[in-house]
């Protein structure tokens, strides 16, 4: 499933854990979290909890409606977790795109990772360096 490769990519960079997976709680689901116990500069900056939302679709696009479902899970987490992963293995509407850049007003980011992305990740050698590059890139549009 893509819940276990997601895991998988995110437990072979230094400093991650990944401690749940495919959790429900009263009322949402979580797919996979991750503590951040990373020493590297770049990521100890970041929150302590990454949630990551995995949306195996091929017929339809991940639109605005995923993200804010998304998003809110995060801002559920009391300030624990800032920083989420929302991933796909197909691309992503327009709509969620421009839902990201209305919502990049405060401290908590979501980043898009397309099949696209996955597919770099998935065939890196340092995963932490093309993810931190990927932070990079939605925190700047």
């Amino acid at each position: 499933a893509l819940e276990e490769l997601v895991a998988a990519i995110f437990a072979a960079i230094p400093g991650f854990e990944v401690i749940k997976r495919n959790v429900t709680t009263e009322t949402e689901e979580i797919d996979v979290a991750v503590w951040n116990n990373g020493t590297d500069s770049k990521w100890s900056r970041e929150s302590e909890l990454i949630l990551i939302e995995c949306k195996n679709w091929h017929s339809q696009k991940v639109g605005k409606n995923e993200f804010v479902i998304f998003r809110q899970k995060l801002l559920n987490r009391a300030g624990r977790a800032r920083l989420g992963f929302l991933v796909c293995t197909g691309t992503f509407a327009e709509t969620a795109e421009l839902e990201k850049l209305r919502m990049s007003q405060d401290m908590t980011l979501v980043v898009l990772i397309d099949g696209a992305g996955l597919q770099k990740l998935v065939e890196s050698r340092d995963r932490g360096a093309v993810l931190r590059e990927m932070v990079t890139g939605a925190a700047m549009t």
